[in-house]
């Protein structure tokens, strides 16, 4: 049985780098199988950006009835792209959001290690905060003694290699 785990088409040379290309893997019960060694790596120019156009990350509010955008923002941002007077370029980010009944939206992931909340109804941001590191995971929301909470998973740093999980109270 034959089974594909090759997720990129087109590899290429960055000036110094070489991706490594999917090894092949026999094994005489499984057949051939193709390992994905490249994980995690997005297409950038030779200069290291981007290599589509941003918004290279956004947060959508969808109407469910009748299929149109009720909002549509980017989430993160990059200071050497972004150009005076443009919006956000966003960030790729490799969690989801998480909606309180409050009406909050949190999300979290992107390379600029900051958490925003977002009101559910317009897509206003209303809160954001500097993280030691990104975040690798979805935001949680969990209820002590009727006090609500959300809490998530901080990579390691120089000085905090093993990461953190950070929690905040929100108001009542």
């Amino acid at each position: 049985m034959l089974i594909s785990m090759l997720l990129a088409l087109f590899l290429f040379d960055k000036k110094d780098q070489k991706i490594e290309v999917p090894q092949e893997v026999q094994s005489p019960s499984s057949g051939t199988r193709y390992a994905n060694i490249t994980a995690y790596r997005t297409w950038s120019d030779p200069s290291g950006n981007p290599a589509m156009k941003g918004p290279y990350n956004t947060l959508s509010a969808l109407n469910l009835i009748s299929g149109a955008y009720e909002w549509q923002i980017p989430v993160g941002n990059d200071q050497k792209l972004r150009l005076e007077g443009e919006p956000n370029t966003g960030l790729l980010a490799r969690s989801g959001p998480v909606v309180t009944a409050g009406g909050l939206i949190f999300i979290s992931g992107a390379a600029d290690n900051k958490i925003w909340a977002f009101d559910k109804k317009t897509g206003e941001m209303v809160w954001e905060k500097e993280l030691p590191a990104a975040n690798n995971a979805n935001v949680c929301s969990y209820v002590v003694n009727g006090k609500q909470f959300i809490a998530l998973s901080v990579g390691g740093t120089k000085d905090n290699p093993s990461g953190s999980v950070m929690t905040f109270a929100l108001p009542n």
